[in-house]
Parts: C-alpha cells; structure tokens; sequence
C-alpha cells in the first residue's frame, strides 16, 4: 500500500510560456515547518512542500522518495513515489512519506522531483536518518 500523499493546494494563477520551474521547496519534519535536511529515525512523517512558477496546465510532476545508503535498506531503493498533474492554478503541491512500519533506517536519503516527463530529475534533495 503507498504511503505517499500527495495534496494540492490552489494558488494564483501562474501561466507562463515553456516547462516552467520549481521556484521554492522546503523538506521537513511537519507540514509548516522549517527546511531541514537531518531528521531523527523516531520521525513519524516526512513533508515536501513545492512551490511552482509558470507552469503550464496539466504538467506531469513526480515526487520520488529513495534510500540511497541506509542500513537495512538496498542501496538506491525506493521507498515510494507520486504522480500528479500541475501547473497553471495548481502551484503548490505538498507532498509527505509515512515513517515505515520497520521504522527509518539510519542513513543517507534523496527526494527526486521530476517536472514534466523529462529522464533526470528537475531537483535533488539529500537528507539523512540519524538514531
């Protein structure tokens, strides 16, 4: 079962020509908090919030939560992942990963951001589980 939610919430409107752009984002441990990039294994919930500039309508935009080397967890594997439709109102999306049943592994992690349906991500996010 995916543990990932991702919710949208409307802004002003935010048309421009082209892909568009992230222009802010902000990893945390609660839904308003502040951007962090070291979280404690105990953490019960992990947020990305985006904010997104001149996007066009029904853009494909994809969250990707990845242990890149964390103890009893394969290397690059991943945890779960979001697929939905932004742009034009739709610049904000907040996004968040449950901690697992096993609980976070210590280690070093990655949120990939994919805008549009291009192979490499659009932003990288490094953080690490700490005990």
């Amino acid at each position: 079962m995916k543990q990932l939610l991702a919710l949208l919430a409307l802004g002003s409107l935010a048309q421009g020509e082209g892909a568009g752009r992230i222009s802010r984002a902000v990893l945390s441990a609660s839904r308003e908090g502040p951007d962090a990039r070291v979280f404690p294994a105990s953490l019960e919930k992990l947020w990305l919030r985006l904010e997104l500039e001149g996007v066009p309508p029904d853009t494909p935009l994809t969250c990707a939560f990845l242990a890149e080397k964390a103890q009893a967890a394969p290397p690059e594997h991943e945890l779960d992942q979001a697929r939905l439709e932004v742009g034009g109102l739709v610049n904000r999306v907040t996004c968040n990963l449950n901690r697992p049943q096993q609980g976070w592994p210590p280690g070093a992690y990655r949120v990939e951001v994919y805008l549009g349906d291009g192979p490499t991500p659009t932003l990288q996010i490094r953080f690490q589980i700490v005990p």
